[in-house]
């Protein structure tokens, strides 16, 4: 009886073992299995209620991360594969760097992609939405609920640490030098070695000089960080700002988008932001998109989703748009580009950015007076001759014309043989600073 009971206790004792290490290493309660889902990226059509809240690109392929634990990696075939997620909870941000995947969520959430490739729980010791994840000078930072920041050094295990906000953080970004965070009630924190951290209100810092607005997003690009908000008083007009350091801020001119003033384009929600090249792509509400030029005067808004798309992004000539109802939707770069280019804009350029105005035109046009500083190259000679005279192809060249078709024309042309930074001015008579 003794050999029995001593027997027993030893399986007894096994078995809470065993039960314990399933307990501590098991996924949520539901997990999703991976899959190819029955959608088209090409399409946009989503196939439920729930959203796709972040987009990333990590050299190869697009993911996109969302609610109820949905997490998908987007070929630029436009294949949709739903990967296998050790989570239900909604997912909020990614973060791609140094070849590993980090998705950070709510109740404390972050998964990390192994070196196999599936996804793990990472241990965070918190139970607070986390809404954004980053890295920055070789380690991982996640940001959220109340303040809360964790750090890591392997994107496995994480640390707990305060920021000096009780607001939630809804954005973190990082460039070289420094690490960046906002909140919605306009704080924005920045830290050169991710330990110490300079607090500062924007309405506050800013009061009597600007409009009180609300930070909605924040975005990496370059030297400077960008931010999305929105006026206080009048949320249907959206705004967008640059710092480099936080401590000198600027603002992106939109006097007009379509052609028309914000009151006469109504209400306009922009929910995230991204670059490429020398132009902004801002995601907004009813799948529309906002590209937003240097040019004040011509902002471009098209719909390209049917419903809300909450961010994007950038790959090899194809952008990912990721929103409401699970919606995915590949697209070509060149088709959300803004092309047209206001006198004004046209000549900062080529005074201060090295553009080349290029005139089109035939001989004997060019004889009776064009643009000083204008280089003719007649449009049946733009094949032949730009690729000798302007061998550089991130050079940005403005083409004008009589009435702007031949010089429309010669855009396409230049944009065939790989120009990328390609605008129309259109016609000479509009030109209002003089000829030669």
């Amino acid at each position: 009886m003794r050999y029995l009971a001593r027997t027993l206790a030893v399986l007894l004792t096994l078995a809470v073992c065993v039960y314990l290490i399933w307990f501590l290493t098991r996924p949520d309660s539901q997990s999703i299995e991976s899959g190819t889902l029955p959608v088209s990226a090409e399409s946009g059509e989503g196939d439920g209620t729930g959203a796709y809240y972040a987009a990333a690109f990590d050299s190869t392929n697009f993911w996109a991360a969302g609610s109820g634990g949905r997490l998908a990696r987007i070929t630029m075939d436009n294949e949709v594969e739903l990967q296998s997620c050790p989570t239900r909870n909604d997912l909020y941000d990614l973060c791609w760097e140094n070849g590993r995947l980090l998705v950070c969520g709510e109740n404390g959430t972050i998964i990390y992609q192994s070196h196999n490739g599936t996804f793990r729980k990472a241990a965070t010791g918190t139970t607070a939405d986390l809404l954004a994840i980053t890295v920055f000078q070789g380690s991982y930072y996640a940001a959220g609920e109340g303040g809360i920041l964790l750090t890591s050094s392997d994107g496995k295990k994480w640390l707990k640490h305060e920021l000096p906000v009780s607001s939630d953080v809804i954005g973190l970004e990082a460039n070289k030098e420094t690490l960046f965070a906002i909140t919605r009630d306009s704080d924005y924190l920045v830290s050169k070695d991710g330990t110490a951290w300079r607090s500062h209100n924007y309405n506050k810092e800013y009061q009597g000089y600007a409009d009180p607005c609300v930070f909605e997003s924040l975005e990496n690009m370059g030297d400077s960080f960008f931010v999305v908000g929105q006026l206080q008083e009048n949320p249907d007009i959206p705004l967008i700002m640059f710092t480099e350091d936080g401590q000198v801020w600027l603002s992106k001119p939109m006097a007009r988008i379509n052609g028309m003033t914000f009151s006469e384009l109504g209400p306009l929600k922009i929910y995230g932001i991204g670059c490429h090249l020398d132009q902004l792509i801002a995601v907004c509400d009813s799948g529309r998109l906002l590209t937003v030029t240097n040019c004040a005067e011509c902002n471009q808004l098209g719909k390209y989703a049917d419903a809300d798309v909450f961010d994007l992004a950038f790959g090899d000539k194809r952008m990912l748009l990721a929103g409401e109802g699970y919606t995915l939707s590949v697209i070509a770069l060149e088709d959300v580009r803004q092309y047209k280019i206001q006198p004004e804009q046209a000549l900062t350029d080529y005074l201060n950015n090295g553009a080349v105005l290029i005139d089109v035109r035939s001989d004997e046009e060019w004889a009776s007076g064009h643009i000083a500083g204008a280089v003719h190259i007649p449009l049946a000679d733009v094949d032949s001759r730009l690729p000798q005279e302007i061998p550089e192809k991130q050079t940005q060249l403005i083409f004008y014309c009589g009435s702007g078709k031949r010089s429309q024309t010669a855009l396409e042309k230049a944009r065939d043989l790989g120009y990328q930074l390609v605008y129309n001015l259109g016609g000479i008579d509009d030109w209002p600073y003089g000829l030669e």
